[in-house]
């Protein structure tokens, strides 16, 4: 038969608030051995039942503080309580578009937390405590206030996907090259000057995205990251691009455009895998020939370059659908672009072309602007 202790802790463990309110006013009797049993006192389970109450997020199959999800997402909430490291039994805590400047320590307290989202927030820094959510798989700080990043976010060794876009970063700790199981970091639109050489060791990386920063230069180790399918670099300061960029050999889109760019090394004709290609608002002058070895590029784009000549190989481009040498100074093209019979979309405006080839203008299903 169960005892009254049990029976209170069923009361506390209902899904209806007169039971939950009920065993409150019994617990009364056992402060102690709610507190060894629960490892914490009444007056922290009734303020965490009653933040829970204010902000509707009650679960409806489990006692509130044995919860695995808490949706606090666009409450207008200014501060977190320091009670949320009461539900250590969290998975995912979603506490995005609020206006948040800060997290308790508290937060480290939840050890099985595997997702945890703050887009959208105020977030002016991070607690080191951050470090030992030794679970955490999925962590999203975009659209915060960030200006650095604590070294104790290297301990995330279960992290997969990393998301700092559009925060105010200025640098990166070395031991985000410790979260060897990342396969995604967004860090676009902060205000990174540099890498740290350390990303090298992201063996797992396959998404990078590093778009709309003063970035002006990109580490000889990038070339390590053997498994990057993506990569953004498009709107920063870059004057030129290692050629171990060329080691990338899984990389399927690589957007280099909006930098300050002279030259593209040869290189870059190893990436066999690439279909998409953006160099769009460079000072390129001229592209290399070994640009024909792409073979399953689909897309691309070389408008606004300086381009004066574009290279005959460009005919090997089979799977090539859309070509963009818009607002260049090309006075004429090669008529080996007449071979690439899946092209569908041909920019040439504002560029001083006398004439175009016959075997160009008479591919079938080709548009072209002019």
């Amino acid at each position: 038969m169960d005892t009254e202790f049990d029976k209170l802790l069923l009361l506390l463990r209902s899904t209806d608030e007169a039971n939950i309110r009920l065993g409150f006013r019994l617990a009364a009797n056992y402060p102690t051995e709610i507190k060894a049993h629960l490892g914490y006192t009444l007056e922290d389970l009734k303020a965490l039942y009653k933040l829970l109450v204010k902000y509707d997020a009650l679960p409806d199959d489990a006692a509130f503080w044995e919860m695995e999800h808490l949706d606090l997402s666009q409450n207008d909430l200014k501060t977190l309580s320091p009670l949320i490291g009461l539900l250590k039994n969290l998975t995912k805590l979603n506490l995005s578009h609020n206006h948040l400047k800060s997290l308790p320590a508290e937060i480290g307290a939840l050890q099985n937390l595997t997702e945890l989202n703050l887009l959208n927030n105020q977030l002016q820094s991070l607690p080191a405590e951050i470090g030992t959510l030794k679970s955490l798989a999925k962590l999203n700080l975009s659209h915060n206030q960030l200006q650095s990043l604590p070294a104790e976010i290297g301990a995330l060794q279960e992290l997969t996907e990393l998301r700092l876009e559009k925060n105010s970063l200025q640098s990166l700790p070395a031991e985000i090259g410790t979260l060897q199981n990342l396969t995604l970091l967004y860090l676009s639109n902060n205000q990174l000057q540099s890498i740290p050489v350390e990303i090298g060791a992201l063996q797992s990386l396959t998404d990078l995205r590093l778009e709309y920063n003063p970035i002006q230069s990109i580490p000889v180790e990038i070339g390590a990251l053997q498994s990057l399918t993506i990569l953004f670099l498009g709107y920063n300061q870059l004057q030129s691009i290692p050629a171990e960029i060329g080691a990338l050999q899984n990389l399927t889109d690589l957007r280099l455009a909006k930098n300050l760019l002279q030259s593209i090394s040869a290189e870059i004709g190893a990436l066999q895998n690439l279909t998409s290609l953006n160099l769009s608002y460079n000072q390129l002058q001229s592209i290399p020939a070994e640009i024909g070895a792409l073979q399953n590029l689909s897309e691309l784009d070389l408008q606004n370059t300086q381009l004066q000549s574009i290279p005959v190989e460009i005919g090997a481009l089979q799977n090539l659908t859309r070509l963009n040498l818009s607002n260049n100074q090309l006075q004429s093209i090669p008529a080996e672009i007449g071979t690439l019979r899946n092209l569908t979309s041909l920019d040439l405006r504002n560029n001083p072309l006398a004439s175009i080839p016959e075997e160009v203008r008479s591919l079938p299903n080709l548009t072209i602007y002019t």
